[in-house]
């Protein structure tokens, strides 16, 4: 999550959404009186002492931070974010997920995160997404709830799409006049299976279309998609 004072605008940070590849992007741009949480080492450093100040980390929501800033800078300021199929988002975090543990040193905080605990108790994939633990965790929300008010109203300027990524970041350079670098992907969850090895039954795919219901709804991501194996 950013707040550029210097620039004038609001980086929203959806998890596994392409996020820490957005803040390194602009990172370099960023001044004294700018905030970054997370996608840094200097924004992870920064995600404690914000969260217990002001509530803000890193995944905050355009209304937590909204709340923060105030008014008159939120309307002021362009907002922005990224957003992702949900199919995809979720065995991007589930990867993720599995990657980190893996490679985790037995003090890491990932320890006491609930998504771990659900991990860690799950055979698989699809147990995973059930675990009660997972379900009660933001990893589990839908993105929209990211871009709305208490209303339901959405109060971010421009969303982007994680499958147009480059696009995305013209329509950034053109609202900020900032000249960004060529995007790569930062913080990657691709790991070495297929995305088609763990997410295949369809009994799958409905229970995270009940869950991601309304991303399908208001971001009009298509529910009919399926992950297929090479040939």
């Amino acid at each position: 999550m950013i707040i550029s004072n210097s620039h004038k605008f609001i980086f929203i940070h959806i998890l596994k959404t392409a996020g820490t590849t957005i803040t390194l992007a602009l990172d370099p741009f960023l001044r004294w009186n700018d905030i970054v949480l997370g996608g840094t080492s200097f924004g992870e450093k920064l995600n404690v002492p914000y969260k217990e100040r002001f509530g803000l980390l890193k995944h905050s929501s355009a209304l937590q931070i909204k709340g923060v800033v105030g008014e008159a800078v939120w309307s002021s300021y362009f907002t922005f974010t990224f957003v992702r199929h949900p199919y995809s988002r979720m065995v991007s975090f589930y990867t993720w997920l599995e990657q980190s543990i893996g490679r985790a040193s037995s003090d890491a905080a990932l320890w006491s995160w609930p998504t771990t605990q659900a991990f860690l108790e799950s055979r698989s994939f699809s147990h995973f997404i059930r675990n009660e633990k997972f379900l009660q965790t933001m990893a589990a929300r839908p993105q929209i709830e990211w871009l709305e008010d208490s209303e339901g109203r959405r109060i971010v300027d421009f969303v982007g799409r994680f499958e147009n990524l480059e696009e995305g970041c013209r329509v950034i350079e053109e609202r900020t006049e900032l000249r960004l670098e060529s995007i790569g992907h930062h913080n990657p969850s691709d790991g070495r299976r297929h995305p088609a090895e763990i997410l295949s039954a369809e009994k799958d795919y409905a229970h995270l279309h009940d869950i991601q219901r309304r991303d399908f709804e208001c971001l009009g991501y298509d529910p009919e998609f399926r992950f297929r194996r090479r040939s």
